[in-house]
């Protein structure tokens, strides 16, 4: 089999060589090709414990357990924006609350 990697991953992948993460090429690639498997892949037990986790959130939903998601995203805001203030760091100034949110409804929606 033939594998051609883009100059990037080359050079990432010689920089785990150099820094002796690991032995040659052939290494570096199949323990990267592992890790992306691991990530992937959901084990029989994560499913159930995702579905229970899902289950308690809808009888949260249905008993009126439930905070306003706008409110929350506002508070969180205020509270690292006032960190950062205090702190010269304006990582959150350029925060977006409706990109968050789609990205936020997007995810919670996705297919298992």
């Amino acid at each position: 089999m033939d594998i051609f990697l883009s100059p990037d991953n080359e050079r990432f992948l010689q920089s785990q060589i150099t820094a002796g993460i690991y032995k040659s090429l052939n290494e570096a690639i199949n323990a990267t090709i592992s890790i992306a498997i691991s990530q992937i892949e959901i084990s029989p037990e994560e499913i159930t414990n995702l579905r229970k986790d899902i289950a308690k959130g809808m009888d949260d939903i249905n008993a009126g357990r439930t905070h306003d998601c706008l409110e929350f995203m506002d508070g969180l805001i205020a509270k690292y924006d006032f960190i950062n203030r205090n702190n010269n760091i304006y990582l959150f100034t350029f925060f977006n609350k409706r990109s968050c949110l789609a990205k936020l409804r997007q995810s919670l929606f996705a297919p298992f």
